[in-house]
Protein backbone atom coordinates (compact mmCIF):
# COMPACT_ATOMS: atom_id res chain seq x y z
CA UNK A 1 0.00 0.00 0.00
CA UNK A 2 1.33 3.49 -1.32
CA UNK A 3 2.10 6.01 1.66
CA UNK A 4 -0.22 9.00 1.43
CA UNK A 5 1.76 11.94 0.32
CA UNK A 6 -0.08 15.80 0.51
CA UNK A 7 -2.83 15.58 -2.23
CA UNK A 8 -3.47 12.13 -2.00
CA UNK A 9 -5.19 9.76 0.13
CA UNK A 10 -5.28 5.66 0.60
CA UNK A 11 -7.59 3.58 1.27
CA UNK A 12 -5.98 1.48 4.36
CA UNK A 13 -9.17 -1.12 4.05
CA UNK A 14 -7.24 -2.46 0.68
CA UNK A 15 -4.87 -3.37 3.03
CA UNK A 16 -7.05 -5.10 5.70
CA UNK A 17 -8.25 -7.01 2.93
CA UNK A 18 -5.35 -7.91 1.12
CA UNK A 19 -3.92 -9.42 4.75
CA UNK A 20 -7.21 -11.50 4.63
CA UNK A 21 -7.52 -12.54 0.95
CA UNK A 22 -3.37 -13.94 1.71
CA UNK A 23 -4.43 -15.88 5.38
CA UNK A 24 -7.62 -17.69 3.79
CA UNK A 25 -5.77 -18.65 0.73
CA UNK A 26 -3.03 -20.45 2.81
CA UNK A 27 -5.84 -22.19 4.25
CA UNK A 28 -7.50 -23.32 1.13
CA UNK A 29 -7.06 -27.09 -0.84
CA UNK A 30 -4.15 -26.57 -3.76
CA UNK A 31 -6.62 -27.92 -6.25
CA UNK A 32 -8.96 -24.67 -5.32
CA UNK A 33 -6.64 -22.50 -5.67
CA UNK A 34 -6.48 -23.05 -9.27
CA UNK A 35 -9.63 -21.81 -9.72
CA UNK A 36 -9.15 -18.53 -7.98
CA UNK A 37 -7.67 -15.22 -9.08
CA UNK A 38 -7.33 -13.45 -5.77
CA UNK A 39 -7.65 -10.00 -7.45
CA UNK A 40 -11.42 -11.22 -7.87
CA UNK A 41 -11.81 -12.09 -4.62
CA UNK A 42 -10.03 -8.78 -3.07
CA UNK A 43 -12.62 -6.44 -5.37
CA UNK A 44 -15.73 -8.43 -4.15
CA UNK A 45 -14.94 -7.95 -0.84
CA UNK A 46 -14.07 -4.23 -1.31
CA UNK A 47 -17.14 -3.33 -2.66
CA UNK A 48 -19.21 -5.00 0.06
CA UNK A 49 -16.76 -3.31 2.80
CA UNK A 50 -16.59 0.58 3.94
CA UNK A 51 -13.31 2.85 2.46
CA UNK A 52 -11.22 3.55 5.68
CA UNK A 53 -9.12 6.87 3.96
CA UNK A 54 -6.57 8.09 5.44
CA UNK A 55 -3.78 11.21 4.12
CA UNK A 56 -0.72 10.77 6.59
CA UNK A 57 0.96 8.15 8.16
CA UNK A 58 -0.94 8.68 11.63
CA UNK A 59 -3.97 8.88 9.85
CA UNK A 60 -3.27 5.80 8.16
CA UNK A 61 -2.11 4.09 11.57
CA UNK A 62 -5.15 5.10 12.79
CA UNK A 63 -7.17 3.29 10.21
CA UNK A 64 -5.89 0.12 10.61
CA UNK A 65 -6.19 0.05 14.27
CA UNK A 66 -10.01 0.74 13.83
CA UNK A 67 -10.25 -1.75 10.88
CA UNK A 68 -8.63 -4.59 12.84
CA UNK A 69 -10.82 -3.53 16.05
CA UNK A 70 -13.78 -2.75 14.93
CA UNK A 71 -14.14 -4.13 11.06
CA UNK A 72 -12.68 -7.24 11.26
CA UNK A 73 -15.07 -9.71 11.73
CA UNK A 74 -16.45 -8.52 8.18
CA UNK A 75 -13.73 -8.16 6.23
CA UNK A 76 -13.19 -11.91 7.10
CA UNK A 77 -16.74 -12.64 6.00
CA UNK A 78 -16.98 -10.10 3.08
CA UNK A 79 -13.13 -12.56 1.87
CA UNK A 80 -14.77 -15.63 2.81
CA UNK A 81 -17.78 -14.64 0.55
CA UNK A 82 -15.66 -13.55 -2.25
CA UNK A 83 -13.81 -16.58 -2.19
CA UNK A 84 -17.31 -18.51 -2.59
CA UNK A 85 -18.33 -16.15 -5.19
CA UNK A 86 -15.72 -16.44 -7.75
CA UNK A 87 -15.74 -20.60 -7.28
CA UNK A 88 -18.98 -21.21 -7.53
CA UNK A 89 -19.15 -22.09 -10.72
CA UNK A 90 -15.45 -23.84 -12.17
CA UNK A 91 -16.68 -25.52 -15.11
CA UNK A 92 -17.67 -22.04 -16.37
CA UNK A 93 -14.11 -20.73 -16.33
CA UNK A 94 -12.47 -24.25 -17.49
CA UNK A 95 -11.49 -25.03 -20.67
CA UNK A 96 -13.75 -28.46 -21.50
CA UNK A 97 -11.60 -30.12 -23.96
CA UNK A 98 -8.76 -29.97 -21.14
CA UNK A 99 -10.86 -32.34 -19.00
CA UNK A 100 -11.71 -35.68 -19.00
CA UNK A 101 -15.05 -37.24 -19.47
CA UNK A 102 -14.61 -38.32 -15.68
CA UNK A 103 -13.22 -35.27 -14.22
CA UNK A 104 -16.06 -32.99 -16.09
CA UNK A 105 -18.41 -35.70 -14.63
CA UNK A 106 -17.35 -35.28 -11.23
CA UNK A 107 -17.28 -31.20 -11.28
CA UNK A 108 -20.65 -31.25 -12.28
CA UNK A 109 -21.61 -33.67 -10.02
CA UNK A 110 -19.76 -31.26 -6.93
CA UNK A 111 -21.90 -28.28 -8.81
CA UNK A 112 -25.02 -29.93 -8.31
CA UNK A 113 -24.27 -30.76 -4.77
CA UNK A 114 -22.99 -27.33 -4.18
CA UNK A 115 -26.84 -25.76 -5.63
CA UNK A 116 -28.07 -29.04 -3.50
CA UNK A 117 -26.71 -27.87 -0.30
CA UNK A 118 -26.92 -24.07 -1.06
CA UNK A 119 -23.49 -23.71 -0.22
CA UNK A 120 -20.92 -22.54 -2.69
CA UNK A 121 -17.83 -22.88 -0.89
CA UNK A 122 -18.31 -27.06 -1.06
CA UNK A 123 -15.04 -28.72 -2.47
CA UNK A 124 -13.79 -32.06 -2.98
CA UNK A 125 -11.65 -31.47 0.25
CA UNK A 126 -15.07 -30.75 2.98
CA UNK A 127 -17.55 -32.56 0.28
CA UNK A 128 -17.98 -34.98 3.15
CA UNK A 129 -17.96 -32.59 6.26
CA UNK A 130 -20.13 -30.11 4.57
CA UNK A 131 -22.97 -33.49 3.52
CA UNK A 132 -23.27 -34.91 6.99
CA UNK A 133 -23.69 -31.69 8.52
CA UNK A 134 -26.49 -31.29 6.73
CA UNK A 135 -27.71 -34.44 6.93
CA UNK A 136 -27.68 -33.75 10.68
CA UNK A 137 -29.57 -30.65 10.45
CA UNK A 138 -32.07 -32.05 8.50
CA UNK A 139 -32.72 -35.38 10.51
CA UNK A 140 -32.90 -32.85 13.64
CA UNK A 141 -35.53 -31.13 11.89
CA UNK A 142 -33.24 -27.82 11.06
CA UNK A 143 -33.95 -28.54 6.71
CA UNK A 144 -31.13 -26.12 5.48
CA UNK A 145 -31.14 -27.35 2.27
CA UNK A 146 -33.30 -28.11 -0.76
CA UNK A 147 -32.40 -28.53 -4.49
CA UNK A 148 -34.48 -25.51 -6.18
CA UNK A 149 -34.03 -26.63 -10.32
CA UNK A 150 -35.15 -29.69 -10.05
CA UNK A 151 -38.30 -29.70 -11.74
CA UNK A 152 -39.38 -33.77 -12.94
CA UNK A 153 -39.31 -34.33 -9.23
CA UNK A 154 -40.79 -33.51 -5.91
CA UNK A 155 -40.21 -34.50 -1.99
CA UNK A 156 -42.35 -34.33 0.14
CA UNK A 157 -40.58 -32.69 3.19
CA UNK A 158 -42.95 -34.79 6.11
CA UNK A 159 -43.06 -38.16 4.84
CA UNK A 160 -39.28 -38.35 3.10
CA UNK A 161 -41.27 -39.64 0.00
CA UNK A 162 -40.23 -38.84 -3.41
CA UNK A 163 -42.51 -38.55 -6.47
CA UNK A 164 -42.52 -38.00 -10.11
CA UNK A 165 -44.45 -34.27 -10.73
Amino acid sequence: MAQPNEGFSVNVMEKLVDEEVQRQLKTLPARTIEYIQPAQVRAYALNRLPALYATSKEGVRKQMLRGQAQLQEKITAAVYQGFSAVQQDPLRRMTHHSLSANETHAQAALHDLQELLQRPDLTWDNVVRITERALVETQSGKVTWRRISDTDYALDWDSGEVYRR
